[in-house]
């Protein structure tokens, strides 16, 4: 990649793809989702300037209309399932202690 190639890409907010950090984030983002839940495909939202990535988690156990759900962004796609990965993590912590109380 050119010195000017990269400087554009860094200014317009873009990361170059490295497949193995994303194939690593959904490892993650898998590893850390409660039984029952799963990812839906990450989506970009181009009119968005900040965190354009987005991903949902979803309680597929629940019958009900509205499912409960976890919403993670991210500068790029891997970002977003990471960060998701830490929010899952978080919140089954959570969940855990609300359920010991």
């Amino acid at each position: 990649m050119s010195e000017r190639q990269h400087v554009h890409e860094a200014s317009a907010g873009l990361r170059p793809f490295d497949p193995d950090d994303l194939a690593a984030a959904w490892e993650a983002a898998h590893d850390a989702l409660p039984a029952g839940w799963t990812v839906q495909r990450p989506s970009r939202h181009d009119e968005e300037r900040e965190r354009p990535w987005h991903v949902f988690a979803t309680d597929l156990r629940q019958r009900a209309k509205r499912r409960e759900y976890v919403e993670a962004t991210g500068w790029t796609e891997a970002e977003a399932l990471r960060d998701l990965a830490g929010l899952l993590r978080v919140w089954t912590v959570e969940a855990v202690e609300r359920a010991e109380d």
